[in-house]
Protein backbone atom coordinates (compact mmCIF):
# COMPACT_ATOMS: atom_id res chain seq x y z
CA UNK A 1 0.00 0.00 0.00
CA UNK A 2 0.63 3.87 0.06
CA UNK A 3 0.35 6.43 1.96
CA UNK A 4 -0.63 9.87 1.65
CA UNK A 5 0.29 12.84 3.33
CA UNK A 6 -1.97 16.03 3.10
CA UNK A 7 -4.12 18.71 4.49
CA UNK A 8 -7.56 18.06 4.94
CA UNK A 9 -8.72 21.81 3.68
CA UNK A 10 -11.62 23.40 4.28
CA UNK A 11 -14.52 20.51 4.98
CA UNK A 12 -17.35 23.24 4.97
CA UNK A 13 -17.88 22.09 1.15
CA UNK A 14 -16.92 18.31 0.61
CA UNK A 15 -17.00 16.48 -2.83
CA UNK A 16 -18.17 12.77 -3.06
CA UNK A 17 -16.15 9.73 -4.72
CA UNK A 18 -17.00 6.43 -5.03
CA UNK A 19 -16.02 4.34 -2.03
CA UNK A 20 -16.65 0.37 -2.02
CA UNK A 21 -19.95 1.08 -4.76
CA UNK A 22 -20.95 4.10 -2.23
CA UNK A 23 -20.80 7.66 -2.13
CA UNK A 24 -17.99 8.99 0.23
CA UNK A 25 -17.59 12.85 1.26
CA UNK A 26 -13.88 14.22 1.50
CA UNK A 27 -12.51 17.30 1.17
CA UNK A 28 -11.89 19.33 -1.75
CA UNK A 29 -7.97 19.17 -0.97
CA UNK A 30 -8.27 14.90 -0.52
CA UNK A 31 -10.19 15.31 -3.83
CA UNK A 32 -7.75 16.96 -5.72
CA UNK A 33 -4.82 14.62 -4.36
CA UNK A 34 -7.09 11.65 -5.34
CA UNK A 35 -7.50 12.68 -8.94
CA UNK A 36 -3.95 13.53 -9.65
CA UNK A 37 -2.87 10.53 -7.78
CA UNK A 38 -5.58 7.95 -9.72
CA UNK A 39 -3.94 5.58 -12.17
CA UNK A 40 -5.68 5.78 -15.34
CA UNK A 41 -5.72 1.90 -15.74
CA UNK A 42 -4.52 0.04 -12.90
CA UNK A 43 -5.65 -0.12 -9.06
CA UNK A 44 -3.96 1.73 -6.32
CA UNK A 45 -4.07 1.02 -2.70
CA UNK A 46 -3.94 3.94 -0.54
CA UNK A 47 -4.10 4.34 3.03
CA UNK A 48 -5.69 8.15 3.56
CA UNK A 49 -6.37 8.89 7.35
CA UNK A 50 -9.83 10.25 6.69
CA UNK A 51 -11.01 7.31 4.83
CA UNK A 52 -9.52 4.48 6.60
CA UNK A 53 -9.86 5.83 10.34
CA UNK A 54 -13.72 6.43 10.81
CA UNK A 55 -13.85 10.53 12.27
CA UNK A 56 -17.02 10.15 13.89
CA UNK A 57 -15.99 7.22 16.30
CA UNK A 58 -13.52 8.54 19.16
CA UNK A 59 -12.46 5.17 20.25
CA UNK A 60 -11.77 4.25 16.99
CA UNK A 61 -9.67 7.28 16.45
CA UNK A 62 -8.05 6.89 19.72
CA UNK A 63 -6.59 3.07 18.83
CA UNK A 64 -5.64 4.18 15.29
CA UNK A 65 -3.58 7.46 16.13
CA UNK A 66 -0.69 5.75 17.71
CA UNK A 67 -0.59 3.08 14.85
CA UNK A 68 0.00 5.98 12.19
CA UNK A 69 3.86 5.72 12.59
CA UNK A 70 3.49 1.73 12.02
CA UNK A 71 1.19 2.88 8.87
CA UNK A 72 3.61 5.47 7.54
CA UNK A 73 6.87 3.61 7.83
CA UNK A 74 5.47 0.33 6.57
CA UNK A 75 4.00 1.93 3.25
CA UNK A 76 5.79 1.39 0.19
CA UNK A 77 5.50 4.44 -0.92
CA UNK A 78 4.17 8.05 1.26
CA UNK A 79 2.90 10.36 -1.17
CA UNK A 80 3.38 13.79 -0.01
CA UNK A 81 0.51 15.97 -1.72
CA UNK A 82 1.17 19.83 -1.00
CA UNK A 83 -2.20 21.03 -2.58
CA UNK A 84 -3.50 21.79 -6.29
CA UNK A 85 -0.75 23.38 -8.19
CA UNK A 86 -1.15 27.47 -8.19
CA UNK A 87 -1.68 29.78 -11.01
CA UNK A 88 1.54 31.50 -12.25
CA UNK A 89 3.93 28.66 -10.72
CA UNK A 90 3.56 25.96 -7.80
CA UNK A 91 5.27 22.92 -6.59
CA UNK A 92 6.81 21.95 -10.05
CA UNK A 93 8.51 25.35 -10.73
CA UNK A 94 10.19 25.44 -7.49
CA UNK A 95 11.75 22.14 -7.65
CA UNK A 96 12.40 22.51 -11.47
CA UNK A 97 14.06 25.83 -10.48
CA UNK A 98 16.60 24.08 -7.70
CA UNK A 99 17.02 21.41 -9.70
CA UNK A 100 18.39 23.70 -12.62
CA UNK A 101 20.77 25.97 -10.35
CA UNK A 102 23.17 24.83 -7.57
CA UNK A 103 25.87 27.20 -5.59
CA UNK A 104 28.67 27.16 -8.38
CA UNK A 105 31.38 28.31 -5.58
CA UNK A 106 32.72 31.65 -3.96
CA UNK A 107 33.66 34.53 -5.84
CA UNK A 108 35.67 36.39 -3.16
CA UNK A 109 33.12 35.76 -0.23
CA UNK A 110 29.63 35.72 -2.59
CA UNK A 111 28.41 32.38 -3.31
CA UNK A 112 27.27 32.26 -7.17
CA UNK A 113 24.24 30.51 -8.07
CA UNK A 114 24.67 29.05 -10.96
CA UNK A 115 22.62 26.91 -13.53
CA UNK A 116 23.33 23.67 -14.44
CA UNK A 117 24.64 25.19 -17.88
CA UNK A 118 27.26 27.17 -16.12
CA UNK A 119 25.00 30.87 -16.99
CA UNK A 120 25.18 33.10 -13.90
CA UNK A 121 21.52 33.64 -11.94
CA UNK A 122 21.52 37.01 -11.19
CA UNK A 123 19.14 38.48 -8.75
CA UNK A 124 17.06 39.93 -11.29
CA UNK A 125 16.40 36.19 -12.81
CA UNK A 126 15.11 34.93 -9.17
CA UNK A 127 13.68 37.74 -7.85
CA UNK A 128 10.23 36.34 -9.90
CA UNK A 129 11.36 32.96 -8.17
CA UNK A 130 11.60 34.35 -4.88
CA UNK A 131 7.56 34.99 -5.00
CA UNK A 132 7.00 31.12 -6.51
CA UNK A 133 9.82 29.95 -3.11
CA UNK A 134 7.23 32.13 -0.71
CA UNK A 135 3.88 31.11 -1.62
CA UNK A 136 5.44 27.36 -1.46
CA UNK A 137 6.66 28.06 2.00
CA UNK A 138 3.09 29.32 2.86
CA UNK A 139 1.28 26.30 1.61
CA UNK A 140 -1.01 25.39 4.90
CA UNK A 141 1.27 21.46 4.48
CA UNK A 142 4.15 23.12 6.02
CA UNK A 143 1.88 23.91 9.53
CA UNK A 144 0.90 20.30 10.26
CA UNK A 145 3.30 18.81 12.77
CA UNK A 146 2.47 15.87 11.82
CA UNK A 147 4.30 16.10 8.68
CA UNK A 148 7.90 15.44 10.51
CA UNK A 149 6.57 11.86 11.42
CA UNK A 150 5.13 11.63 8.66
CA UNK A 151 8.55 12.51 5.97
CA UNK A 152 10.32 10.96 8.11
CA UNK A 153 9.13 7.32 8.38
CA UNK A 154 8.20 7.05 4.24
Amino acid sequence: YEALSYTWGDASSPLSIRLDKQDFKVTANLHAALTVLRLPTEPRILWIDAICINQHDNAEKAFQVPLMGMIYSRAATVNIWLGPEEAGGGPNSIFDILDKTKLAGVDGKRLQLRTRGRKRVTIETWKPRLAELKAFSSRPYWTRIWIIQEATLA
